[in-house]
């Protein structure tokens, strides 16, 4: 999703772009948040969008932008490391009771990155909107790097991302630099402005209507512990550029 928040008076504009299972709800609505005070406009473009979808090039980069002071957004977005991010969105899929998903989380990865004919059927399904595919691949097997990257410039566009891996501190230092029209002594420490939302995390241990076998449990294990030698392999291939661009490794 990309949204476009306007912060008046002030007229700073903001793009959040949000790339899935990076903290993206939490992260839109605590901008949402910070700007009500200014009665935010805010537009949804698409659930999933990045620089490369067509239309929005002279929102982001290109065209000045009317009334404001500062020519052009302040872009903003998040990223994870990529074996943990994919087990999130196998869990993901598997809370939404999708009865087709499969059950074992290795085999998923095979199947999602290595066999064909799975690969032809998933890009028949997303190609229902264009918006769906970032690149050459459905949203939620896209490199973070290919959501930010400037076609023209072939550079990350980006102005503030933030790690999930240091989301609240990313968040807290982000909020301190860019205010969104706050006045600094409402972002004390403390302050429910300054604190990150907690939207969309996956299925936790305690929740007592999931029984202790299902896969959708979340797992105390760290994520390093739920790969296979053959499965971290295919992630870091087809994650490559990611682990290039932000220094990810295996093991963190």
């Amino acid at each position: 999703m990309a949204t476009f928040f306007c912060c008046n008076p002030a007229h700073k504009h903001y793009v959040f772009i949000h790339i899935p299972k990076c903290a993206g709800t939490s992260i839109h609505d605590g901008i949402k948040k910070l700007c009500e005070k200014h009665k935010v406009t805010n537009g949804h473009v698409a659930k999933h969008w990045s620089m490369n979808n067509p239309g929005w090039e002279g929102v982001l980069y290109k065209a000045p932008i009317k009334n404001s002071p500062h020519n052009f957004p302040i872009i903003i977005s998040s990223i994870r490391n990529p074996w943990d991010r994919m087990l999130s969105y196998w869990r993901f899929k598997l809370k939404g009771k999708n009865s087709q998903w499969e059950p074992d989380f290795n085999k998923w990865i095979y199947q999602s990155f290595h066999e064909k004919k799975f690969l032809e059927l998933n890009k028949t399904r997303f190609k229902l909107s264009p918006s769906n595919f970032i690149g050459d691949r459905p949203f939620p097997y896209a490199n973070c790097v290919d959501y930010l990257i400037n076609p023209e410039t072939q550079k990350i566009s980006a102005t503030h991302i933030l790690r999930y891996e240091n989301l609240e501190e990313d968040w807290r230092k982000m909020v301190l630099d860019l205010k969104f029209g706050r006045d600094i002594r409402e972002l004390e420490p403390g302050s429910n402005l300054i604190k990150l939302p907690h939207m969309n995390a996956s299925t936790k241990l305690s929740d007592p209507t999931v029984p202790p076998w299902d896969p959708r449990k979340k797992s105390d294990k760290p994520y390093q512990e739920h790969y296979t030698k053959e499965s971290r392999e295919i992630i870091k291939t087809a994650f490559r550029k990611d682990i290039e661009a932000f220094g990810y490794t295996f093991d963190g």
